[in-house]
């Protein structure tokens, strides 16, 4: 009767160990807070923290390393870097990856709005077209899937959480592969300050998501974008802002491990930059790449999608976030 015990005894105490080792492998999804997006680190070695890499002189050298189930505040949203803030507000960078915004069973945690006749998506308080708006998410954004629906999905966009349709959601898992950084500028003459077209797809004929800016006026270099791949002339590509679009590749110059400060910077010969400003004045776009630049802007997207609902068709001015 004692040695049953004891056995008895012995099992339940093993049980409890499975249990408390199994607890510590799977951290509980983070809490939704009003207003913020939270994530955890997933990745058993925990997750590197790079300072701004979106700077010209970012170095990418690891900051500091979250342990694994570490909960963090997301600030902005990307399929390759997260960005968040730190409690001394610097701006800091840890792979998408690395992350994750739920425990759920579904892959498919990120979404990409993409517009059809407008440059703005309508979240709804429920799932009904008909519903109160909450707020107008830009073509382009990420938001986090907090739950897929057959024809509506609950999301999270920056402080607002709401209902977006799906038709016009791209679903899409963290970017596993590499992601680089590349400085943004006109392949035919360098030095000159204008804009390039973002696109919704790796066409001329996608699109306009917004319109990016190859000087960024903050830093006074050159813009960063972060690179997820190339597909033939075109590259997929992030902005700082949390945009996500296709431009064409050879105006993206990849740069390992960070962007030089320009030569008048390093020099502080700044003679040229004024001849810039007089070359830059009538600011053209990316020139779609000569055979595009003659094309006639067209608003179909190269996967047509659904006819969107009447509360979709209403004209909501673009605006490029500054």
């Amino acid at each position: 009767m004692l040695k049953t015990r004891l056995f008895c005894t012995l099992i339940c105490v093993l049980m409890l160990l499975s249990c408390a080792a199994f607890a510590e492998e799977t951290p509980v999804a983070p809490e939704l807070v009003a207003g913020k997006i939270m994530a955890y680190v997933i990745n058993s070695d925990g997750a590197k923290v790079y300072k701004d890499i979106f700077l010209p002189d970012a170095t990418h050298d690891t900051e500091d390393t979250l342990e694994y189930g570490t909960e963090v505040e997301i600030q902005t949203l990307g399929l390759g870097y997260c960005r968040l803030r730190d409690a001394e507000k610097r701006l800091l960078y840890v792979r998408t990856s690395d992350l994750s915004f739920s425990n759920e069973a579904f892959e498919n945690q990120l979404a990409i709005v993409f517009v059809k006749r407008s440059n703005k998506l309508p979240l709804h308080k429920t799932d009904s077209a008909k519903s109160r708006r909450v707020t107008d998410v830009p073509d382009g954004s990420y938001v986090v899937v907090l739950e897929k629906g057959d024809t509506f999905s609950h999301v999270l966009y920056g402080k607002y959480d709401g209902y977006l349709q799906n038709a016009y959601l791209s679903f899409r898992v963290s970017w596993q592969e590499e992601v680089r950084q590349a400085v943004l500028r006109d392949p035919n003459k360098p030095k000159r300050k204008t804009t390039v077209n973002l696109r919704s797809a790796d066409s001329a004929n996608g699109k306009k998501v917004a319109v990016v800016p190859t000087w960024n006026k903050t830093t006074k270099a050159n813009t960063i974008l972060s690179v997820l791949q190339f597909r033939g002339d075109w590259a997929e590509v992030e902005t700082e802002k949390g945009i996500h679009g296709y431009l064409k590749a050879d105006w993206v110059e990849i740069v390992e491990p960070a962007a030089e400060a320009p030569a008048e910077e390093k020099t502080g010969e700044q003679p040229e930059e004024k001849a810039e400003e007089s070359e830059a004045a009538p600011a053209v776009e990316d020139e779609e790449l000569k055979e595009g630049a003659a094309m006639a802007e067209t608003e179909a997207l190269v996967d047509d999608e659904e006819e969107p609902l009447a509360a979709e068709d209403e004209d909501l001015s673009p605006e490029w976030e500054e």
